[in-house]
C-alpha cells in the first residue's frame, strides 16, 4: 500500500517545490499582493501532502526498495527512498504534529537548494514566473490566484505574457476575461482591436477595455463581497457563486420573481451595510417584498439564485450549515 502512494507523494512533493520557487521569485521582487495567494496555495499543497502522509508509513520508505516501473531519475535508483528524502527536506520532519503543521527548520532558499538535488532548477525569473502562473493547470492553481497574477501586472512588454493575456478574452471564466480586458485596456488596445470581432462577448469585454465598466459589476467585486458575507470563505470558492451573481444597477428595474427564488442584496450610501431580501419559491408576499426594494433609493444589487446556493451546499456540505445560517440572520 505505501508503494502505491509514492508517485503520488513525489508529484505532490514537486509542485510544492514549484511553488516554493514561485514565493522565493516573488518576495525578491516585492509582489506582496501576489504572494499572499501563492502562500494560500502553498498551504494547500501542504496542507494535502500532510493528509497523504498520515496514510502512509512514511518510516517504511527510508529503507524499502520499490520494484515498480516508477523511477525518478535512473534505473538504478531508489524511488522510495529518495520520497522520503524529499519529503523530510520539505516539510522539516516527515511527521506532522498535532495540528497539521511541520516544523520549519530552515530558511525558504535554503530549503530550495537542498531539494534542488532531486528538482535541478534555478530560482525562476519574474516574467517567467508570472506566465507560469497563468497558464498553470487549473488544478494546480485556481483561478482565483491566476487573477490575482493578472492583475499585478503593470505592463505587457514580455511577448510571451502578452499572448497569454489575449488567450484569456477568450477562457471560460468569466474572471479571467475581465481581468485581462482590465490589463488589455491599460497597455494593449491595438491587440484587443485584432481580436475583438472573434470574441463571443465582445460587448462586455469591449466595455471593460474602454473603462465602462462599474467595479461592482466585476467578479473579482462580487467574489470580495461574497467571501466578506460569508464569514471569510476562501475566495477561490466564491468565485463560481460570483460569476453567476447578477449586478442590476439602481437605474433598472429589478425582475419579478422567479422559481426557486434568489438572495438580493441592495446597496444604498457608500459603507452602508447592503439591505437584504430572500425570496424562496411559494413565499406569499415575494412581489410586495420586491416592491418595497423597488421603492428604496439604490445605487446597485446583487442577485443571487438560490439554485446557486444550492449547489454550492451540494459541493461543499461543510459550509452548508454557515451559509444558511449567514442569510438568516442577516435578512431583513
Amino acid at each position: 500500500e505505501t508503494l502505491r502512494v509514492v508517485p503520488l507523494l513525489y508529484e505532490v512533493s514537486s509542485t510544492i517545490v514549484w511553488l516554493l520557487s514561485v514565493r522565493i521569485c516573488l518576495a525578491r521582487h516585492n509582489n506582496p499582493a501576489l504572494l499572499k495567494e501563492i502562500n494560500r496555495e502553498y498551504s494547500h499543497w501542504n496542507s494535502f501532502l500532510a493528509g497523504l502522509i498520515k496514510i502512509t508509513d512514511t518510516e517504511s520508505l527510508k529503507t524499502q526498495r520499490s520494484l515498480s516501473p516508477f523511477h525518478l531519475r535512473h534505473e538504478d535508483d531508489n524511488p522510495v527512498k529518495e520520497v522520503y528524502e524529499i519529503i523530510s527536506l520539505i516539510t522539516g520532519d516527515p511527521q506532522p504534529g498535532k495540528d497539521g503543521s511541520f516544523r520549519d527548520a530552515v530558511s525558504e532558499e535554503k530549503k530550495y537548494r537542498r531539494l534542488k538535488k532531486f528538482f535541478p532548477a534555478e530560482i525562476p525569473g519574474y516574467p517567467s514566473v508570472m506566465e507560469d502562473i497563468i497558464n498553470c493547470d487549473y488544478n494546480i492553481i485556481g483561478v482565483w490566484t491566476k487573477a490575482a497574477a493578472i492583475r499585478s501586472l503593470s505592463s505587457l512588454e514580455d511577448s510571451d505574457i502578452k499572448e497569454s493575456i489575449i488567450a484569456l478574452l477568450f477562457s471560460r471564466e468569466a474572471i479571467l476575461r475581465e481581468e485581462a480586458a482590465l490589463l488589455t485596456g491599460r497597455c494593449n488596445r491595438e491587440g484587443f482591436d485584432e481580436v475583438s470581432a472573434r470574441l463571443e462577448e465582445k460587448k462586455n469585454t469591449g466595455r471593460i477595455v474602454r473603462g465602462e465598466v462599474n467595479n461592482a459589476e466585476l467578479v473579482r467585486s462580487k467574489t470580495l463581497f461574497l467571501s466578506s458575507f460569508f464569514n471569510g470563505i476562501n475566495e477561490e470558492m466564491m468565485v463560481q457563486p460570483a460569476s453567476r451573481m447578477q449586478f442590476i444597477s439602481g437605474s433598472d428595474p429589478l425582475p419579478d420573481f422567479v422559481s426557486p427564488g434568489f438572495v438580493l442584496w441592495s446597496f444604498g450610501e457608500e459603507g452602508a451595510k447592503p439591505d437584504l431580501v430572500i425570496l424562496y419559491e411559494g413565499t406569499g408576499d415575494a412581489e410586495e417584498r420586491l416592491d418595497h426594494v423597488r421603492g428604496g433609493r439604490y445605487r446597485y444589487h446583487y442577485l443571487l439564485p438560490l439554485s446557486v446556493v444550492q449547489e454550492f451546499c451540494i459541493l461543499h456540505p461543510l459550509y452548508a450549515n454557515d451559509v444558511i445560517n449567514l442569510m438568516d440572520v442577516n435578512e431583513g
